[in-house]
């Protein structure tokens, strides 16, 4: 069995869209640590987040454990979820005309082995220019406060215009190409599927 340790709707869909069984079960990394130089670069630190997420939420379950996470870096300053709509505000417009990375990390540990296993993405994205006024329409129209950066890229169409290199999924919070080839090494079973 498979289970999630996040309650991202984004996730859940992404594991939705490629007929993956799962479990959401609660993620029990709270509250989660800062970065500190005690990590290599941002790489590091998302990677070792979703590993706490994996373990500590790995109680009374069997199988594999899946704990993800995601932060945007702009200017080797971490954006993580925004405290306010001032804030979501404020990370957005110091994007605008200018690229910044995603980063992307998802941990499997398999509790019956104690065996784990991390991959991590990392993703170029360039916000065209925008009108100060189109930002606040997307803060008043999409949900933002549970998202790295003050965004969801699935959401900015009518709003900004972007450019990424790399995964969309890994954007949306979770390289969901990786994670089903890492599933079928890991000898995962989709009951499901024909």
């Amino acid at each position: 069995m498979l289970y999630l340790a996040s309650q991202s709707p984004r996730r859940s869909d992404l594991l939705r869209s490629q007929d993956i069984d799962f479990q959401v079960i609660p993620n029990k990394l709270d509250p989660e640590p800062d970065f500190t130089d005690s990590y290599a670069n941002p790489a590091a630190y998302v990677a070792h987040l979703s590993q706490l997420k994996a373990q500590l939420s790995a109680d009374h379950y069997k199988g594999l454990i899946l704990g993800a996470d995601t932060i945007v870096v702009l200017d080797a300053n971490i954006l993580g979820k925004p405290a306010s709509k001032q804030q979501a505000f404020d990370w957005l417009q110091s994007m605008q005309g200018r690229s910044h990375h995603v980063i992307s990390a998802f941990t499997l540990f398999d509790t019956r082995t104690v065996r784990m296993e991390t991959n991590t993405t990392a993703v170029s994205v360039s916000f065209s220019s925008t009108k100060d006024e189109f930002i606040w329409d997307y803060l008043n129209n999409c949900e933002f406060m549970d998202k790295a950066g003050g965004y969801g890229i699935q959401d900015l169409g009518p709003y900004m215009e972007y450019h990424l290199e790399g995964s969309m999924s890994a954007v949306m919070g979770l390289d969901i190409d990786r994670l089903t080839t890492m599933l079928e090494v890991n000898g995962y079973s989709n009951a499901s599927k024909c």
